[in-house]
């Protein structure tokens, strides 16, 4: 199985879909016309969500596209996909894939006239129709995602921060912390990591929007002596909902080398069942201004004036996310002993915190901001549950045993 599609949102995680390898999907993979230009342009860019925006025109419409390198095809919300004409693919309308949590779904298959970037067109190039909202609510001028079809015929300058990129036919030359990067036929983007001497491949996904860098569980064994933060919980959500609980672990502790070189910023790594290898999200590029060279496969990390914001350390205890429209238990850090202290567990229906009942949260991105807004300002989050208990819970660290 060849991973083809993926989108991530930090609660909780997300990919998208995979898909069979074959030739046809090959082919898919690589339509677009660049059309010749030999100048540079800016294009402004926003951050929401931990995620890259930039507005695009497809077929003489402006939208707002999330930047996803990841993303083997474009995509389109189907409410969007519907108001465009865009064409079907005639060769083939539609691809079957299976999502995250192994359930198979059919996406329509469609091709735009055009895309316009700035001053930059290309012609003929395909995009997937996805429920957007499935995954992630209403989520205002969020209209698709920008995937690797587009981003790897193009050369990207971001600059975080001042919030825009200068896109290039050209690489960028320019000092700093250079990563090569390799992209196979399906438009995944890879590096190499390093850790504690193991040295394997890592993915290179923008639209993962997590601090931390992702690890497949069967790497536990590096770790086996190291300190670990424990976590019991939903993991990966895709378009068809939710995955089953599951075990994962944080570590900070640990060596490390990224193709073949560190950077000047802390991070930890994730391990979780829901990775089948190792993940890297634009979260950790952006404590950088980050060149995106397609031309020769290179990453270039040069200095900001503004730093990024530091992601909260100490947690409540429990993750609260929204299901069915229902506030929900939906995770807990396990050595922290919530169960046992309050009798909360996964799945235990959360009535109200702070006052707010999930109808007051368009989505999950809202809820987890409401949240983390708590921790920072160091306020308990109080808690109703269905069974009319109110729990009150401080922000603590994280335990490492």
């Amino acid at each position: 199985m060849k991973k083809i599609l993926s989108i991530v949102v930090l609660i909780p995680f997300v990919a998208l879909a995979q898909i069979n390898s074959n030739k046809q999907v090959e082919k898919m993979a690589n339509l677009g016309e660049l059309v010749p230009n030999k100048t540079i342009d800016t294009i402004p860019i926003k951050i929401i969500n931990d995620l890259i925006v930039l507005k695009t025109k497809v077929n003489d419409t402006e939208l707002n596209l999330v930047w996803d390198n990841g993303f083997s095809f474009s995509a389109l919300d189907n409410s969007t996909s519907n108001k465009l004409q865009l064409n079907d693919f005639k060769d083939q309308e539609s691809i079957t894939v299976t999502d995250a949590v192994n359930k198979k779904i059919n996406m329509d298959l469609k091709i735009s006239d055009k895309i316009d970037l700035g001053a930059f067109t290309i012609n003929k190039s395909p995009f997937l129709v996805v429920d957007l909202k499935t995954l992630f609510g209403p989520m205002a001028n969020i209209h698709g995602i920008l995937g690797a079809t587009v981003t790897k015929k193009l050369n990207w300058k971001f600059n975080f921060d001042k919030n825009f990129v200068i896109v290039s036919q050209s690489p960028f030359a320019e000092e700093g912390i250079t990563i090569p990067f390799g992209l196979n036929e399906y438009n995944t983007m890879f590096t190499s990591i390093e850790l504690n001497g193991v040295k394997d491949g890592v993915e290179i996904d923008f639209g993962y929007n997590g601090d931390d860098i992702n690890v497949t569980i069967a790497a536990l064994e590096l770790f086996k002596d190291t300190k670990k933060s424990t976590f019991q919980g939903i993991s990966t959500m895709s378009v068809s909902g939710f995955s089953k609980p599951d075990v994962s672990y944080t570590i900070k502790d640990f060596e490390y080398k990224i193709g073949d070189t560190t950077v000047n910023h802390p991070f930890k790594l994730h391990l979780t069942s829901a990775e089948r290898g190792a993940r890297i999200g634009n979260k950790f590029f952006r404590h950088y201004n980050c060149i995106v060279n397609s031309a020769n496969h290179t990453i270039i990390l040069t200095p900001r004036t503004t730093s990024l914001e530091k992601s909260v350390e100490k947690t409540f205890g429990v993750n609260i996310l929204k299901t069915e429209d229902k506030m929900i238990v939906s995770g807990i850090y396990t050595s922290l002993h919530i169960k046992e202290k309050y009798g909360l567990e996964l799945g235990t229906e959360i009535v109200e915190i702070n006052g707010k009942k999930s109808v007051d949260f368009k989505n999950n991105f809202e809820l987890k901001d409401f949240q983390i807004h708590l921790l920072k300002q160091e306020k308990e989050l109080t808690i109703k549950t269905r069974d009319g208990k109110t729990h009150r819970l401080m922000p603590q660290n994280r335990n490492y045993e």
